[in-house]
């Protein structure tokens, strides 16, 4: 029996269940290929964001500096 089902999982030609899954696979990967760059992107843009605003309180801080 257990050699019926080795034959019939692995050995077998037509295993379109496998061909299936591993079609799957292949989508979440590129999905998460992309959702990868998306991340990388935000966090690029949060820190651009953040320069600019440490940039503007600096500036800030300098025009208002005399009344210290």
């Amino acid at each position: 029996m257990c050699a019926f089902v080795i034959f019939i999982l692995f050995l077998h030609r037509t295993r379109g269940f496998l061909r299936n899954l591993c079609a799957v696979i292949s989508i979440l990967q590129v999905n998460r290929k992309h959702t990868r760059r998306w991340i990388v992107t935000a966090g690029v843009l949060t820190g651009v964001g953040l320069v600019f605003l440490l940039l503007a309180y600096l500036v800030y801080a300098l025009i208002h500096a005399e009344a210290f």
